[in-house]
């Protein structure tokens, strides 16, 4: 179904207007900060509020490769696999891919960036720890900064439902089971029953040894050892290998 997972976050949106619990929605596995927010979508009828979502979609690809003086490769990064899935299905992964586009920018720029993208764990699991540990090692206040901010959006869900937390539990352990035969990293390898110790060994490994290197080997050695993640999350990968291996591959 062209829209589904958007029709889902707009039927969570449409769950915090009237009231009722938005983790009776089917699929509403959001940590309780995210599904606050999908209010936003419940405000428009679904189809104008699909049609901004994938509008903003768009923009966010468009702006990151702008920025980065990539922007002759749009074409080519639309027909990338995993942004084809994302603008079908309205996930919202570009956006998380817009917003990990600025955590270099220093200042509250940066902090603001990082906490929003703990919006998605998954996304946060490979976008931050490196820079979480250059904030710890060469600029602390930011990092108190961040941990602040996190701890008001993380914690503001509360004052609308204090069991918002032990429903999200409740949903993401009915989730785990299959999301990591559909990693795009070594747990993939699970779908031959390669034991799952030896994965997370595997995936221990990779993780140091990346987050040993610069950024940009960090994120992709993230991805590779990510053990929740799922497929069309490669959107990460955009601009950081070449568009003529990476769309075929796709």
């Amino acid at each position: 179904m062209i829209g589904y997972d958007f029709y889902v976050y707009w039927q969570i949106g449409r769950a915090i207007l009237q009231g009722t619990d938005p983790y009776l929605v089917e699929n509403a596995a959001y940590p309780p900060a995210t599904i606050v927010l999908y209010a936003l979508f419940g405000l428009l009828p679904y189809l104008p509020a699909f049609a901004i979502w994938s509008g903003l979609n768009v923009l966010s690809l468009f702006d990151v490769l702008r920025r980065n003086k990539l922007i002759r490769q749009f074409p080519a990064w639309l027909a990338f696999t995993p942004t084809l899935f994302i603008l079908l299905t309205g996930q919202i992964d570009l956006i998380f891919f817009w917003l990990i586009s600025w955590l270099n920018c220093g200042g509250w720029t940066s902090v603001l960036a990082a906490a929003a993208i703990t919006l998605k764990p998954q996304i946060a699991l490979v976008a931050l720890p490196w820079q979480i540990i250059r904030w710890l090692l060469h600029d602390r206040k930011q990092l108190l900064r961040w941990i602040a901010v996190c701890a008001a959006l993380h914690l503001s869900p509360l004052l609308l439902n204090p069991h918002f937390y032990q429903r999200w539990i409740e949903t993401v352990q009915s989730d785990a089971n299959w999301r990591a035969p559909l990693s795009s990293g070594i747990f993939l390898l699970t779908n031959v029953s390669v034991p799952i110790p030896l994965l997370i060994l595997a995936a221990l490994a990779i993780a140091i040894w990346g987050l040993t290197r610069d950024e940009i080997t960090a994120r992709m050695a993230l991805l590779l050892a990510q053990p929740i993640g799922l497929w069309y999350e490669d959107i990460l990968l955009v601009g950081l290998a070449p568009w003529q291996l990476l769309v075929p591959i796709g």
